[in-house]
């Protein structure tokens, strides 16, 4: 099995449904997704969370680093 990491905080759900709906047309179903959301604004987690539950081999974890500077390393340690 292949997980794919995404860090995530604040972009464009549109980006991210784009790149769910490609994996989801994939011959080969045996991978998982796993979002770390590294401290979006409430509403956009929420909103995330709500795409992500339509996806059956996607996890979506938040951790709360609102009003901290970004930093996909530490997100990519969350998800490891």
């Amino acid at each position: 099995m292949i997980t794919i990491l995404y860090p995530y905080r604040d972009r464009e759900l549109s980006r991210l449904k784009r790149s769910l709906d490609s994996l989801s047309k994939q011959s080969q179903p045996d991978f998982k997704v796993l979002l770390v959301d590294y401290g979006s604004e409430f509403k956009m987690a929420e909103s995330v969370e709500g795409l992500l539950a339509t996806y059956d081999f996607a996890e979506y974890f938040y951790s709360y680093h609102v009003n901290r500077p970004w930093s996909r390393a530490k997100a990519v340690n969350i998800g490891l």
